[in-house]
């Protein structure tokens, strides 16, 4: 089974050549440009520009998904209505997925078994400013908390202070360390097989095993929000 994983396109819609399974979205999909930071405005983006691209995706199968967490520039899904999910759902079409601090289970066929994949998404992030989606460290604290064990797939939007993930290596705050130690403390207690994150473009990219978890940062853009990292890839 094939997965494709990234985050923070900021709008540069990422060219997917080859077919997959189940393609993995951590966040800050909509446009940063000055005048997207409305909701309207992320709304009509995501069912024109972002459908037209969804529709376009070489799909595998029937049953292969999008599974979309949103980030803190994606200001539309913050307090969504269940009448609005539902709208976009429709629109968007049956292959996407929106997760907000939810778990879905994935089923596909291996070797002539149902197998399935128990993923977990959650967009919430430690604060600074007053962007989407960011909360007080004591209400992370519950929240991450709710992460499931025995997971095999966790997608955050925030990334871990764990191998590098949250850390700054390029610009003027090059060597900061800006992950989130709350959501690395039950990432290491509940020990999903695969993280990915975003958020810190700049994180370490490299897809790697950490105390016995495989993960990576998979933003598409750098610190400058010029799209230059490539489409996660692997094999399940």
């Amino acid at each position: 089974m094939t997965i494709k994983v990234f985050s923070d396109c900021h709008g540069y819609l990422p060219n997917i050549a080859s077919e997959f399974d189940l393609l993995l979205i951590a966040g800050d999909i909509t446009p940063a440009e000055w005048g997207y930071g409305s909701k309207r405005v992320q709304w009509d983006w995501l069912v024109n520009e972002f459908k037209n691209w969804l529709d376009s995706l070489p799909y595998k199968k029937k049953t292969s998904k999008v599974f979309l967490v949103p980030g803190n520039h994606d200001k539309v899904f913050e307090n969504m209505s269940e009448a609005e999910r539902l709208e976009l759902k429709q629109i968007l079409g049956p292959h996407f997925e929106l997760l907000i601090h939810a778990e879905r289970t994935f089923e596909y066929i291996q070797d002539d078994e149902v197998k399935s994949l128990r993923i977990f998404g959650t967009p919430y992030c430690k604060m600074f400013g007053s962007w989407s989606f960011m909360k007080p460290d004591s209400f992370l604290e519950m929240l991450f908390a709710e992460i499931p064990e025995n997971l095999d797939i966790l997608v955050t939007h925030d990334p871990p202070t764990l191998n590098g993930m949250g850390k700054i290596t390029q610009g003027r705050q090059n060597g900061k360390e800006a992950g989130n130690e709350i959501l690395s403390k039950y990432i290491l207690e509940k020990k999903p097989k695969y993280v990915f994150s975003g958020h810190i473009h700049s994180g370490n990219h490299k897809f790697e095993e950490f105390n016995g978890i495989k993960m990576a940062n998979v933003a598409h853009v750098d610190e400058t929000y010029t799209p230059v990292y490539s489409v996660l890839t692997f094999e399940i």
